[in-house]
């Protein structure tokens, strides 16, 4: 998952799709921290498939962020 430290052990599947300007983009992911793991999903929808990534980025990166502390 983008945004994440390169040494989080994950497992992920992303999907896409796009008709005319309309544009979705999806991911789920196990992460892993320490011996515990948590699932992600996160769904986008939009005209640019940088900026969608981009948000889901900052999305997972924000999540991992909280787990982190509170694992």
């Amino acid at each position: 998952m983008k945004n994440l430290p390169s040494d989080v052990k994950a497992i992920h599947k992303f999907g896409e799709y796009a008709a005319d300007e309309n544009k979705e983009l999806h991911e789920s992911a196990i992460i892993y921290i320490n011996n515990n793991a948590y699932l992600i999903t996160i769904m986008t929808k939009g005209h640019d498939f940088s900026k969608l990534s981009d948000l889901m980025g900052h999305l997972s990166k924000m999540i991992y962020d909280y787990m982190n502390t509170s694992a």
